[in-house]
């Protein structure tokens, strides 16, 4: 009996070791007891070099998973997701707490001669959370994109009939008449009826299929044009911007940062569009003066990398969670289409995009897109 015991708790030790879930074990004291080869691996670390340390010392992160206060609760916690900084990195751990209870089989989970305890069983779910979130993103594209195409398709016919009611009216009337105040009126008509007409392009733009194929791409040319074409327009002062007509500062520094060749499989157009976008929001968030770094890089064997960074007022947690919403915008006289647009054209390219920003510091978007063969 007693071989026997001995080789089912062998058994059971070489199992909670090669779990493909993470394991972590700690006392009532919450200090570490077991690690399985999972946990080593997710969270980095070395099970000799935290075993028998309190949690809070050397995986604080993981706190969340127990009780606000940081010690053992005395129930179990089901499908918790927490945020750990691991180095530089974040990860979504989703986990499960058991309860350890005096009197049970323990074998070599709790350090020493502890008596009670709990056990975290803990997955990485980060990719499959970001999933979650783009399958969410694109019903949702879907939905408004059925329901609102052939609504806008009817609005720009009237429109159209307005503009040209107005323009013949102009021409037709006396120029007594159509001076001073009547032709200011007609001026703001006209105008207002071509930025409506702008929306509903850039919308239907939006809601159309991307059908495009995807070719050999230079991606740093493509960033030298537009920046190119950018700082021709700019002029003393604030000027007008192709894109709502948002001033943006005069002063702003456009960067250049592409040091080696970077091919992309996507299309030229489509990724003018992108940066474009995306550098123009870049400068429109920033007040004053500043630098919009542009750049782009082999990543890896796989992926090309070009980013726009600048030094703006930064977006709240508010705005980053409906980012690419189409018509979301923090801008008074934004679309909202700009992002979302963005945001489609790189996933046609079977790419990712990806935003850090923190408030008062600026934003940095990263656009990852297939590498083509030099």
């Amino acid at each position: 009996k007693t071989e026997r015991i001995e080789k089912l708790i062998a058994l059971q030790e070489r199992i909670l070791s090669h779990m493909p879930t993470g394991l972590l074990a700690v006392d009532a004291s919450m200090r570490i007891g077991f690690v399985n080869s999972a946990a080593e691996h997710l969270l980095g670390i070395r099970a000799e070099e935290v075993s028998g340390k309190l949690v809070s010392e050397v995986l604080s992160g993981l706190l969340p998973f127990f009780d606000v206060t940081g010690s053992v609760s005395s129930h179990s916690r089901l499908q918790q997701v927490v945020e750990v900084q691991l180095g530089t990195n974040k990860q979504l751990l989703r986990g499960d707490v058991a309860m350890l209870k005096e009197g049970e089989a323990f074998g070599a989970l709790l350090h020493g001669e502890a008596v009670e305890g709990c056990v975290l069983l803990f997955q990485d779910v980060t990719k499959l959370i970001s999933l979650e979130d783009k399958i969410r993103q694109n019903e949702k594209l879907a939905a408004v994109g059925q329901l609102a195409a052939g609504i806008a398709h009817e609005i720009r016919n009237p429109l159209a009939g307005m503009s040209a009611s107005i323009e013949m009216l102009r021409s037709s009337l006396p120029k007594e008449v159509v001076a001073g105040e009547n032709l200011k009126l007609m001026d703001i008509a006209i105008r207002e009826i071509d930025r409506l007409n702008r929306l509903i392009t850039d919308f239907l733009d939006y809601v159309k299929p991307q059908k495009t194929a995807a070719e050999k791409v230079d991606v740093r040319k493509q960033i030298s044009e537009v920046l190119f074409s950018l700082r021709t327009t700019q002029k003393p002062g604030v000027i007008q911007s192709l894109k709502g007509g948002i001033p943006i500062p005069a002063s702003v520094e456009l960067k250049e940062n592409c040091p080696d060749p970077v091919f992309a499989l996507a299309s030229g157009e489509k990724l003018r569009q992108v940066l474009w976008n995306l550098i123009i929001n870049a400068m429109q968030a920033m007040s004053q003066s500043g630098v919009v770094e542009v750049g782009c890089k082999n990543e890896s064997e796989q992926l090309v990398k070009l980013w726009v960074r600048d030094q703006g007022q930064g977006l709240s947690e508010q705005a980053l969670a409906h980012l690419y919403e189409p018509f979301f915008t923090t801008k008074e006289k934004g679309t909202g289409l700009g992002l979302a647009t963005v945001y489609k054209l790189v996933e046609a390219f079977q790419g990712e995009i990806k935003v850090v920003s923190k408030q008062g510091e600026g934003t940095l978007f990263e656009v990852f897109l297939p590498r083509a063969g030099l």
